[in-house]
């Protein structure tokens, strides 16, 4: 399973109803698979993930002179990718604010 089915897989899960909440309707969901399908965004930090996660195997096979000068260089890769993630779900959870705006647009 490559990262960016992953990473798709984890943000479906997210959206699968919670208790005490109405499930989605058909629409709603086709509306929002395709914003997720259809946005630059998402894929443009999806690659800067599966890029970010690249660059972490590429750390761990370095060969450095010192573990404290490669454990330094590993915790940075790993920040960059957590910054990408957050930046990601951020991104992701504008797709469902402006799915609530068009159906409250709707039914108004």
């Amino acid at each position: 399973m490559s990262v960016s089915s992953l990473s798709l897989l984890l943000y479906v899960r997210s959206m699968r109803p919670r208790p005490g909440k109405k499930p989605q309707t058909e629409s709603a969901k086709n509306i929002q698979s395709a914003i997720a399908l259809t946005c630059a965004v998402c894929e443009k930090l999806e690659r800067r993930y599966d890029d970010s996660v690249l660059h972490i195997k590429e750390v761990l096979e370095l060969r450095l002179p010192s573990i404290r000068g490669k454990i330094f260089e590993l915790h940075k890769a790993q920040e960059y990718r957590d910054e990408t993630i957050e930046a990601l779900y951020l991104h992701r959870r504008s797709h469902r604010l402006r799915m609530r705006r068009a159906r409250d647009q709707k039914a108004a």
